[in-house]
């Protein structure tokens, strides 16, 4: 037995700012309307939705649904986030967010680290330059024993041990590095072993996508534990940048760091304003493939070219312009974008973690969420771009400091090497 609901909303598109938009063509917004709960209710119930009439003069609309078991409702004047949301709390299991919580956190800081003074005098320039010039005053820089494995291993630790879950107490470990520890195995498997893990069988396997790593990472987790794969993800990112440095490219060597870091995330029950993923974008552009690059480790370089064709693929070059423009061009949209498939504003957001690639970089995005741009976390003067483990360093710092508190509504953003841009909202 079928059941009709009739709602009549208003509807006031989130890209013009909450403002009503007459000149709009009625027919495109008309179904751009109607999309809009249908990419909700079709896919997840026997639902069947029309645009009964709409006003594009007016905004307003009355939409039509057809379904199974469903009281009617009655009839509301709604902006279209809080539609959604109203169909949400009604229907349950129609809901974007995915139902997780942070239960631990940790980040580990290499023992050496190196001030901008020293790398200034190994360069043979007056001391202050690269304090001035980068806006880094030291970094930290891995020892041969501090390997990506052992690090993140440390920091996922940290992570477990806030958890307060039992040894091997979760279903899948994800490694998240920039750049692996070696080809075969995956960093992941290192990791785990490390953890004394090594014969229990817990899924290990690697996402890459260079700086992004780490929110691909907790793109996929989240994933599998809303799909009820998995009920429970270690995340772990570390990168060893000064192992692929060129000492000749004086910009490039002065604003990397290593590091890492770990996230330890589970299923929770749905209820309002629960901790969860809220939306989450990524996009990528093959044309910037060629602005960051390192080509040794991999098949594309082989033994019988020679070692000085190895060593030489195996620094690290980039176009650090051409980055910056790439992520100036392609952040400002993807953040509009990403928000409206929260349905919320730039002044929702409480905290930004952003990857900290450059001091110009992290400066750019203090200006696009300005006025209030203290809200963008900037630790780069202390840790310089650390590859993968920069976003979820910053994420973990600004958990230990109080920075991020529970109900905090925080945006991961970043650009990564490809060219490739992400944007991630999640309620803490």
């Amino acid at each position: 037995m079928s059941t009709k609901l009739v709602i009549e909303c208003i509807w006031i598109p989130h890209d013009l700012g909450g403002h009503r938009a007459p000149p709009y063509d009625g027919m495109r917004l008309t179904i751009r309307w109607q999309e809009q709960i249908e990419a909700y209710l079709e896919c997840a119930f026997d639902v069947q939705c029309q645009v009964d009439s709409f006003n594009a003069k007016e905004s307003r609309g009355r939409l039509l649904c057809s379904m199974r078991h469903i009281e009617l409702i009655p009839t509301h004047w709604l902006h279209e986030g809080q539609l959604v949301e109203l169909l949400a709390s009604h229907f349950g299991a129609i809901n974007t967010v995915i139902y997780l919580k942070i239960s631990g956190w940790g980040h580990y800081e290499p023992r050496n680290k190196m001030p901008s003074s020293e790398l200034d005098l190994r360069l043979g320039q007056p001391i202050g330059t690269i304090e001035s010039q980068h806006g880094i005053r030291q970094r930290g820089i891995a020892s041969s024993d501090e390997t990506s494995s052992m690090m993140a291993a440390h920091a996922s630790r940290k992570a477990l041990t806030m958890s307060g879950w039992e040894e091997g107490g979760f279903d899948v470990l994800i490694g998240a590095c920039g750049v692996m520890e070696q080809p075969i195995p995956s960093t992941s498997i290192l990791i785990q072993n490390a953890l004394g893990l090594g014969k229990s069988g817990i899924t290990a396997f690697d996402v890459n996508q260079t700086c992004l790593s780490f929110v691909a990472a907790l793109d996929i987790a989240s994933l599998g534990i809303a799909a009820g794969k998995w009920k429970r993800a270690l995340i772990a990112s570390a990168d060893i940048a000064s192992a692929g440095l060129d000492e000749k490219d004086s910009k490039v060597l002065s604003i990397f760091g290593d590091g890492a870091a770990a996230l330890a995330v589970e299923t929770i029950p749905q209820s309002p304003n629960a901790s969860g993923i809220l939306a989450s974008r990524c996009e990528s552009f093959g044309e910037g493939a060629q602005l960051a690059t390192l080509r040794s480790g991999g098949t594309r370089l082989r033994v019988e070219e020679g070692y000085d064709a190895l060593v030489e693929g195996g620094r690290f070059r980039m176009d650090a312009f051409g980055i910056f423009k790439a992520a100036a061009k392609r952040l400002p949209k993807l953040i509009l974008t990403v928000l409206n498939d929260a349905g919320l504003t730039m002044e929702d957001i409480d905290l930004v973690i952003c990857h900290q690639a450059s001091a110009p970089g992290v400066a750019h995005v203090q200006k696009l969420f300005a006025p209030r741009s203290e809200r963008v976390v900037n630790i780069f003067q202390e840790t310089g771009n650390q590859i993968a483990a920069s976003i979820p360093t910053v994420l973990s710092t600004s958990l230990s400091n109080g920075a991020a508190k529970q109900g905090d509504i925080v945006m991961l953003l970043g650009t990564a090497a490809g060219i490739s841009a992400s944007a991630m909202i999640i309620r803490i």
